[in-house]
């Protein structure tokens, strides 16, 4: 048999954070918060409503992401078509916002028949 020579021992060298004039903990929070993936298991059994099965059935679960916006909405048209012109905001613009999380709202597939 023949040994390999040993390898250096491996010293952890850490890139510098980019400076953004904030603390490092603060630079990770606001990371934190850009994607909001929760500790859910990927299958649960619940029950699915289909007429094929109609019983407890393995759900594939995901987390659901609100689709694009579209300028073509009603409300949108409405809402821009106001804004026109001079004048400054013509709508209220919420600011007592009072919860800082959000419920999780989870999407279930059933693995049998897709439902």
């Amino acid at each position: 048999l023949v040994r390999a020579p040993p390898r250096a021992p491996h010293t952890h060298t850490h890139a510098p954070t980019p400076s953004t004039g904030r603390s490092s903990r603060a630079a990770a929070t606001q990371v934190a918060h850009a994607a909001k993936m929760v500790n859910v298991p990927k299958t649960r059994n619940t029950f699915c409503p289909a007429k094929q099965c109609r019983k407890h059935q393995p759900h594939k679960v995901s987390q659901y992401k609100a689709g694009k916006a579209s300028l073509y909405a009603q409300g949108k048209r409405r809402y821009d078509m106001k804004q026109r012109g001079f004048g400054g905001q013509t709508k209220p613009v919420f600011k007592k916002k009072a919860k800082t999380t959000k419920k999780v709202v989870l999407r279930m597939e059933c693995t049998k028949c897709g439902f």
